[in-house]
């Protein structure tokens, strides 16, 4: 009877720990993709701005005379947005590829005790 309880409380432990890397390895792919889309944006509305004018008087004279300055401005918020979502999802996810890389020693040095 012991034995079977053993066994049974293995299965379920590596139940468990199977089911953690799976989804862990699935946050790790989410964050991937959350960055190659939010760095999508940031390019995206780089170029809606165009080249960025020179600071100075008259340039800023000119930048405030321009219609298109609304448009521009919330060009520069989303550039600011994109760029934060970004940064956060890729230290996401190299702290998800640390993790991934521990897992997979961790489970090699399992193998070698087999």
């Amino acid at each position: 009877m012991r034995e079977v309880v053993r066994r049974t409380a293995s299965v379920v432990d590596g139940l468990l720990r199977s089911g953690g890397v799976v989804a862990n390895l699935a946050t790790l792919a989410l964050y991937v993709c959350v960055f190659i889309w939010a760095k999508a944006g940031v390019m995206e509305n780089l170029a809606n701005i165009g080249p960025l004018p020179a600071l100075n008087p008259a340039s800023a004279v000119a930048l405030g005379h321009d219609p298109a300055i609304v448009a521009k401005l919330l060009a520069l918020a989303k550039i600011w947005g994109f760029g934060i979502v970004a940064l956060g999802s890729a230290w996401m996810a190299l702290l998800g590829g640390r993790w991934a890389f521990h897992a997979l020693l961790a489970l090699l040095q399992r193998l070698k005790t087999i």
